[in-house]
């Protein structure tokens, strides 16, 4: 599943980098991009065998990492170490312990499964060192090279 990632993400990124340096050059333009959530699967073996798998949802990245630049493995370690190696946990905020709970209880209704988690949010690329939804100029890049794809590209 992560070169599945990991070649979605590279078919993307030439164009995602270039919109993205057009943004951060524009002096005009007050927000500027963060980093886009970029998932990776802390073990594909795991993941798959487990008899629960789920997604989990947030609804923006809120200043994630940092201002974004073209370089993908940073980004994708930054996801690593914070959800994988389970930062995400100690983070606190409604989202985290909402998340935290509720794995909490289907693993009582199913105490014999095994239960994997992969974190997601629907808008991936936020405001830098800022919170909420996006301008429309950040937005419509992200919306125009991960949201749109012709059939067999």
């Amino acid at each position: 599943m992560n070169d599945q990632l990991l070649n979605l993400y590279n078919s993307k990124w030439d164009d995602l980098c270039s919109a993205m340096q057009t943004i951060l050059a524009d002096d005009t333009l007050e927000l500027k991009p963060t980093c886009p959530l970029l998932l990776t699967i802390d073990n594909d073996e795991e993941f798959n065998n487990a008899e629960i798998r789920l997604m989990v949802y947030g609804q923006e990245t809120n200043s994630w990492y940092n201002e974004f630049h073209n370089n993908q493995q940073p980004i994708i370690d930054n996801y690593d170490s914070f959800f994988n190696d389970g930062e995400c946990w100690s983070y606190g905020g409604q989202f985290w312990n909402g998340v935290s709970r509720f794995i909490n209880l289907l693993q009582v209704k199913h105490p014999n499964k095994k239960i994997k988690l992969v974190w997601n949010n629907i808008v991936k690329i936020g405001k830098y060192n800022d919170k909420g939804f996006p301008p429309d100029y950040i937005y419509e890049v992200e919306r125009r090279t991960f949201f749109y794809h012709k059939a067999g590209t």
